[in-house]
């Protein structure tokens, strides 16, 4: 699968569609502007990476899968990438960073939610 890093440029998040860093244009209309003659390939935004990232999971239609240990006994959860990008990643950023580590549950909707914190 695909990841885009953090240093991404417009281009590799909206393929076909380059956006300048606009220092050109900016030159031509302002006097208080430097003279710029060339345009520069600006880097994506996080918020741009982030939908890049989430589109991926939802073309690659896949689930991922967490296994929570308790005391009382293992959780395997579901996730659905395919459906709530957003929500996934975050959710799996966390597991991975070891966010739920030692995190008592104290409620527990079978089916529905776990509540923790």
């Amino acid at each position: 699968a695909r990841f885009l890093s953090l240093r991404a440029i417009t281009a590799d998040v909206n393929p076909g569609q380059v956006n300048t860093d606009g220092k050109a244009s900016s030159s031509l209309t302002s006097t208080s502007s430097n003279l710029w003659t060339s345009n520069a390939t600006r880097l994506a935004g996080a918020e741009e990476i982030r939908d890049a990232r989430w589109k991926i999971m939802r073309q690659l239609g896949q689930k991922g899968y967490v296994q929570l240990q308790t005391t009382h006994g293992n959780l395997n959860v579901e996730i659905h990438c395919d459906i709530a990008p957003r929500t996934a990643w975050n959710f799996l950023t966390l597991c991975c960073r070891g966010y739920f580590d030692g995190m008592a549950l104290h409620r527990l909707i079978p089916g529905f939610m776990a509540q923790g914190g």
